[in-house]
C-alpha cells in the first residue's frame, strides 16, 4: 500500500480537490467560459456572504459573554473585533499581494 493512502489528511485533501475538479468540469461544460465564470462569480459572493454571517454571529456570542460578565470587553471582545478584522482583510490582501509578484 502506497504512502499517499496512509495519510488521512492527504486522503481528505485529494478528496476535496476532486470533489472541486469534478464540479468546475461540470459548470465549464455545461455552457462554456461565461457559464463557468459565472458560476465562479456566484459562489465567491454566496461564500463571502456566509462567512459575513458567521463573523457577526460570532461577534455577537463574544459581545453577549461579555455583557454577562464572562468575559472581558478589551481583553475578549476586542480581539474578536481584530480577529474578524483580519479576516476580512485577507480577501483584499491576498489579491493585492498577488498582483505585486506577477508582471
Amino acid at each position: 500500500m502506497s504512502q499517499l493512502n496512509k495519510t488521512p489528511r492527504r486522503r481528505t485533501t485529494l478528496a476535496i480537490s476532486g470533489l472541486a475538479l469534478m464540479l468546475t468540469g461540470r459548470s465549464a461544460s455545461a455552457g462554456g467560459l461565461a457559464a463557468a465564470t459565472g458560476a465562479a462569480s456566484a459562489f465567491s459572493v454566496w461564500s463571502l456572504g456566509i462567512a459575513a454571517v458567521l463573523s457577526v454571529i460570532y461577534l455577537l456570542y463574544e459581545g453577549m459573554k461579555c455583557w454577562t460578565g464572562r468575559g472581558d470587553w478589551i481583553n475578549d471582545f476586542g480581539s474578536s473585533c481584530v480577529k474578524v478584522a483580519v479576516t476580512g482583510a485577507v480577501v483584499v490582501l491576498a489579491p493585492y499581494l498577488w498582483s505585486m509578484f506577477t508582471l
